[in-house]
């Protein structure tokens, strides 16, 4: 089973910003070894829960994984925002042009329901009550 951390019950959705470090010259973004295009297809493919057809036939998950598998997303419609900089990677080892270092930040969004945010507010209110009643300043006086 696959546990997605973005998903519609939540009314989540997620804001991608990536670095991309690839050997090539900057402004290279649309080549004929790969276009950044299809390279954001198959990163996002890889964060979001895999489809039956995907998956390995008789492949069983590891112990580790029970119950569940941890997905970013539930989908990868729910991206809502993308940037990606390339700059170049001059790493003189590293020339396969094929293959990229990414630095990927994710900022996750949730809009709860107007009900839950007068209950979270509710019982954010009530706790701040009873925490600040049941404290007692350390300057007073002991009687």
């Amino acid at each position: 089973m696959f546990l997605p951390i973005v998903n519609v019950k939540l009314n989540g959705y997620a804001e991608v910003s990536i670095e991309m470090l690839r050997p090539e010259r900057p402004g290279n973004l649309i080549s004929e070894t790969a276009d950044i295009d299809n390279r954001l297809k198959t990163l996002f493919d890889a964060l979001q829960v895999p489809k039956i057809e995907q998956l390995p036939a008789n492949e069983v998950p590891a112990a580790e994984h029970s119950p569940f598998f941890l997905c970013l997303l539930e989908d990868d419609r729910l991206v809502t925002k993308v940037s990606v900089q390339a700059y170049r990677l001059l790493d003189p080892q590293r020339q396969d042009k094929n293959e990229v270092d990414l630095q990927i930040r994710i900022r996750f969004v949730f809009h709860l329901p107007a009900f839950l945010i007068a209950e979270l507010n509710l019982r954010l209110y009530r706790s701040s009550l009873f925490t600040s009643s049941s404290r007692r300043r350390l300057d007073a006086p002991v009687n």
